[in-house]
């Protein structure tokens, strides 16, 4: 009988101190930061708005967002539908996820710690949800955006829709060029166009005057910031172009849609090489 009764008493105990520690860990800080990796001598991390490159540390650095904002959908007609439309968003008519939730956030934050997680971003709407999904492997990142309609009337309504786009946001100042021929969509004084050369061993070519138009097929879009260490490379995939959008600063890219839809994925890869900064 008194072995019963320890026993049922250690039990009890057991079970207590398991609830004590389930409330302890469900009740701990997650750090302020979202899940990051280092791509380069680039952070990416997820944000309220996105995905973001940055470089992470300096007082002052430029973000690389890909955004629902400013994605979109191109309609028969060529009209753009956003993801997320600036009304919805001012009115904050969407839920976005791209945090670990607890408990399982604890866990998250320390395979994130040890790049055996990578960032992710969620959003969702009245009509649809969004989510992009990155997968590193060393200097290379693969974004995948799929996007689901929630409602038939939604997806009856986008049927004639002709085309996605994932589009990356660069910065006033950066020099941004077709990878593959060297040619900038901006023009390059030639002091800058050596030193980007000399230092990258690109080929750029610059432009006479601001230019806005589609690459070719499986395009690559490069992106440097003269007072940032490192290059940001944008790889289209087979049947996709690539769109300088001068006017929103938006490396867009292009995936053509066939057929009824419910659901869509579109997939870029972007790569970050480290070198020194060009202006000091």
């Amino acid at each position: 009988m008194n072995l019963i009764f320890k026993l049922t008493k250690d039990l009890i105990l057991l079970v207590i101190t398991l609830a004590l520690v389930a409330v302890a860990v469900i009740g701990v800080r997650l750090p302020y930061r979202s899940v990051f990796t280092a791509v380069g001598p680039y952070q990416l991390e997820a944000f309220p708005t996105g995905l973001a490159f940055f470089h992470y540390g300096r007082g002052e650095t430029p973000f690389y967002n890909i955004s629902p904002l400013n994605d979109y959908l191109v309609d028969s007609d060529g009209n753009r539908l956003a993801h997320l439309s600036k009304e919805d968003y001012d009115a904050k008519n969407f839920t976005a996820k791209f945090q670990p939730e607890k408990p399982w956030g604890i866990v998250d934050t320390a395979k994130a710690f040890f790049g055996q997680l990578t960032p992710w971003f969620k959003v969702e709407t009245d009509d649809l949800t969004v989510s992009y999904q990155t997968t590193r492997f060393g200097n290379e990142v693969i974004i995948t955006k799929t996007i689901n309609f929630k409602k038939p009337q939604v997806v009856s309504a986008v049927e004639s829709t002709t085309a996605s786009a994932l589009t990356i946001w660069y910065n006033s100042g950066d020099i941004v060029f077709d990878s593959q021929t060297g040619q900038a969509f901006m023009p390059v004084s030639e002091e800058l166009v050596n030193q980007i050369n000399k230092t990258y061993g690109f080929t750029v070519i610059p432009a006479s005057e601001i230019v806005s138009e589609p690459l070719t097929n499986s395009g690559s879009v490069t992106i440097i910031n003269p007072k940032l260490p490192g290059f940001l490379t944008i790889q289209a995939g087979f049947n996709q172009e690539v769109l300088i959008n001068q006017q929103y600063h938006l490396v867009e890219v292009i995936t053509p849609v066939v057929g009824r839809l419910g659901r869509l994925t579109s997939t870029i890869t972007i790569t970050s090489n480290q070198k020194r900064t060009i202006l000091k």
